[in-house]
């Protein structure tokens, strides 16, 4: 809708501290007193990106392998896409994502609006990725070698997969299909997530991952505890809430009220 999640992060001797979390409307995006002089990075929705896992050797030029690997099937040149690649945590296995740069204008057009043109140069990040950071880098782990993220808003979960605390995996679910108000919708979305999570699990076995899925981690603007419960009818394996680890703010005041686990995309988008 109009509201952004916002994280800012800076580098404090060596360590990332969190300076702010604030939930912002569009008209106040670069405004806000506590986010004067810092660098604009916008999550893009998962569904604009492409994703490929591959394999490169020490020797490669990892990102011109990962974008000729990419570009093997792309439907159009790939002078009309923009690049990027993450070393997966597993040996010579990356990530590789490419977003056709006329849908992220649009995308940035759409979603910022008058905003556009004046907060600055925009740095993007496919939203399950900034999740796994996110997870990764400031919360306390939980579940065992190999869990699965999933985001859920309104449209669509993002989901990522990490193992031994690093990410192998990224894709998502659309939700607007399901009639997540009615058990039955409810239920229809939860099956064909399982069955997502349960395929893209199975595909890391060509990884050499064949350890099973210990945990699903659940997060987003869209979950609450009822929704938590009614998961747990449909999978066996054990479903979490991350854990923001409060070590990370620069000041240690009343967290209590603050809904830490919302702000895991924002603060993906913002780690260094």
């Amino acid at each position: 809708d109009d509201l952004f999640y916002v994280a800012r992060i800076e580098q404090q001797a060596g360590r990332q501290e969190i300076k702010a979390l604030l939930r912002l409307e569009r008209s106040h995006l670069g405004e806000h007193h506590l986010l004067q002089g810092g660098e604009f990075v916008l999550s893009i929705p998962d569904e604009l990106v492409m994703v490929k896992r591959f394999a490169l050797n020490g020797d490669d030029d990892i990102d011109s392998r990962a974008k000729f690997e990419l570009a093997q099937t792309l439907p159009e040149d790939a002078d009309q896409y923009l690049f990027d690649v993450v070393h997966s945590g597993l040996d010579s296995r990356y990530l590789g994502m490419a977003v056709r740069r006329d849908r992220l204008d649009d995308y940035k057009a759409t979603s910022l609006g008058e905003k556009a043109g004046t907060i600055g140069d925009t740095q993007y990040e496919m939203r399950a990725a900034a999740l796994a950071t996110g997870y990764t880098e400031f919360c306390r782990k939980s579940g065992g070698d190999l869990i699965c993220l999933a985001d859920f808003t309104r449209v669509a979960v993002s989901l990522a997969f990490v193992y031994q605390n690093a990410l192998i995996d990224l894709c998502y679910l659309p939700l607007v299909k399901f009639d997540l108000a009615s058990p039955e919708g409810f239920g229809k979305m939860a099956v064909e997530l399982k069955t997502l999570m349960n395929f893209r699990t199975a595909s890391l076995f060509s990884d050499g991952i064949t350890t099973p899925l210990s945990c699903l981690v659940v997060c987003g603007d869209a979950v609450d505890d009822d929704t938590v419960e009614k998961l747990k009818r449909y999978f066996t394996v054990d479903i979490n809430r991350p854990n923001v680890n409060t070590g990370f703010f620069a000041g240690q005041g009343d967290l209590g009220s603050v809904p830490l686990e919302k702000y895991l995309v924002a603060l993906g988008l913002a780690a260094k």
